[in-house]
C-alpha cells in the first residue's frame, strides 16, 4: 500500500475530494492538500485573461515549494494537475525526488512552444513519471516538441463534478423565458463564425465568454451575452438550454473540453468544430454533430436541423447521456487512478 498527496492549487478544503481521487475501496491512501494562503484568486487575472500575472507566478512558488517538501518524506506518490504546477514541482524535483513518483493528472501543452521556453519545458518535464491528458492528439504532441515518452502519456476523457441543476437566476435568461441554444467558453473560440451562423435565424442563442472573446465583434440581436458569471450558474443554463454549440479557430490544438463534457452530462446534443480536441468527445450522429473549421454556412444548416428535426435531437441527447455514463462515473475514473498509482510504485 502506497501513500499518496494530492495537490491542486484550487483546492481550498481538504474534505471536498477532488473527483477523480478514490475515496474507498482502495489498495493505497489518499491525502489532499491545497495551497492554504498562498491560493491563486480564481477571481484574478490568472482566470480572466488566461495568463499567470507576477502575483499568481508567485503564489504558485510558494505553494508548490510548500507542497514539494511536504511529499519527500512522507508519500510515495504526488499528484497534481495543471500545466505550471506540474512543471514547476518538475523543477522543484531536480533538487530532491527520491523514488517519490510524480503523476500529472490533468495536463494542458503551454501555449508558449517557441526557443527558450520549449528547452525549458523540456528540462522540467523530465522529472514527470507519468502524463495524463484529455486529448489523444496530444500524446504525439508532448512527444514531439519535449521528447517526453509516449508510453508515459495516457489520455483520459476530462472529467469534472456533476453540474448544477435547476433555475438560473433570471437576469440571465431571456425575459420572455424562450428555448435557447448555449455558446460558453473562453479558449481557442470563434464566436465570430458563431454570430454568423446564428444571425437572420429564427434560433435565440446565450453566450457565456470574456469580453476578450467578442473584442471588435457585432453580436446579433438574436443573442443574449453574458460575461464571466459564476460556474454554477453556467451550469444552470446548460441545463436549461436546447442545445450547445462550440465554434473553434483552431489556435489551440486542445480546448473546449470541459464545456463539451457539461454539455453531454447535462444530456445536451453539441455541435462543435471538427477539430483534434473535439474528435474524442463528439462522434458523428451519435452525441453530436460536427462543423468544418470556419464554415458559418455548414453550422447554420446543422444548427437549424438540430433544432427542428425531433428524432435527430432525441438520439443525440440519448447519446450524450450514455456518454458521461461511460466516462464521467467517478468509481470508474478513480478505480483508474488507483490502478496507476499500483504500476507507479511497481516501475
Amino acid at each position: 500500500m502506497g501513500r499518496v498527496l494530492f495537490f491542486s492549487n484550487f483546492v481550498s478544503s481538504s474534505k471536498k475530494r477532488p473527483i477523480m481521487i478514490p475515496c474507498q475501496h482502495t489498495k493505497h491512501v489518499y491525502d489532499i492538500i491545497g495551497p492554504g494562503r498562498w491560493r491563486i484568486d480564481p477571481s484574478s487575472t490568472y482566470s480572466k485573461k488566461k495568463r499567470l500575472g507576477i502575483k499568481e507566478i508567485l503564489l504558485l512558488l510558494i505553494a508548490c515549494g510548500k507542497v514539494w517538501i511536504r511529499s519527500i518524506s512522507r508519500y510515495d506518490v504526488l499528484i497534481t494537475s495543471g500545466c505550471w504546477t506540474v512543471l514547476l514541482l518538475g523543477g522543484y524535483s531536480y533538487v530532491m525526488k527520491g523514488k517519490r513518483k510524480l503523476v500529472a493528472a490533468s495536463f494542458n501543452v503551454p501555449k508558449r512552444r517557441h526557443r527558450l521556453w520549449r528547452v525549458l519545458t523540456r528540462l522540467l518535464i523530465r522529472k514527470i513519471d507519468i502524463i495524463y491528458v484529455h486529448s489523444k492528439y496530444d500524446i504525439g504532441l508532448i512527444n514531439s516538441l519535449y521528447g517526453f515518452p509516449q508510453s508515459k502519456i495516457r489520455f483520459y476523457p476530462l472529467v469534472r463534478p456533476k453540474p448544477q441543476q435547476g433555475k438560473s437566476l433570471d437576469e440571465y435568461r431571456f425575459s420572455d423565458s424562450r428555448e435557447y441554444i448555449i455558446s460558453f467558453g473562453g479558449s481557442g473560440r470563434d464566436y465570430k463564425t458563431f454570430f454568423e451562423a446564428i444571425s437572420g435565424t429564427d434560433l435565440s442563442a446565450l453566450v457565456v465568454a470574456s469580453k476578450r472573446n467578442l473584442k471588435g465583434l457585432a453580436i446579433p440581436d438574436n443573442v443574449k451575452v453574458l460575461y464571466n458569471i459564476p460556474l454554477e450558474e453556467c451550469d444552470k443554463l446548460v441545463d436549461e438550454c436546447k442545445f450547445a454549440v462550440f465554434a473553434l479557430d483552431g489556435s489551440e490544438p486542445s480546448c473546449g473540453q470541459t464545456c463539451i463534457v457539461t454539455s453531454l452530462m447535462l444530456g445536451k446534443p453539441v455541435i462543435c468544430t471538427d477539430w483534434v480536441g473535439t474528435r474524442d468527445y463528439i462522434t458523428e450522429g451519435k452525441n453530436g454533430l460536427l462543423v468544418q473549421i470556419r464554415n458559418p454556412v455548414e453550422l447554420k444548416e446543422k444548427m437549424l436541423k438540430l433544432a427542428n428535426d425531433s428524432d435527430l435531437y432525441k438520439t443525440l441527447s440519448t447519446g450524450a447521456i450514455q456518454w458521461a455514463t461511460e466516462y464521467t462515473d467517478p468509481f470508474k475514473v478513480q478505480s483508474h487512478i488507483d490502478m496507476t498509482v499500483t504500476q507507479v510504485l511497481n516501475e
